[in-house]
């Protein structure tokens, strides 16, 4: 089984560890393939749960927190637009409906 798979378990409360240390390569691909997903926010629950012998490298850590934060800060952020374009569109007197993900905050 992958890393990647493994670590989505963990994350998910599933596994407790991961079945070996990953090298720093293949903490790469792990970041990598999180980020392709889009779940590097789910995984970060599973980074917090390996034990201390089974932890990323920090420089990879310090990117995949970043890249999370960045995510939330966007999310919130598209949150209040959608928020905006609906209010306005009501005031206007156009009924609207936003159908994805942000819209339905």
């Amino acid at each position: 089984m992958s890393f990647f798979l493994e670590l989505l378990q963990v994350s998910l409360g599933a596994r407790e560890e991961l079945s070996q240390e990953p090298t720093n390569v293949e903490w790469q691909q792990i970041f990598n393939e999180a980020q392709r997903q889009a779940v590097t926010g789910v995984l970060v629950n599973g980074l917090e749960k390996l034990p201390d012998h089974q932890r990323l490298p920090k420089e990879l850590l310090l990117q995949w927190i970043g890249l999370v934060q960045i995510n939330v800060t966007a999310y919130e952020l598209h949150c209040r637009r959608a928020q905006e374009l609906t209010s306005l569109f009501l005031e206007s007197v156009f009924k609207s409906c936003i159908l994805r993900r942000v819209g339905l905050a």
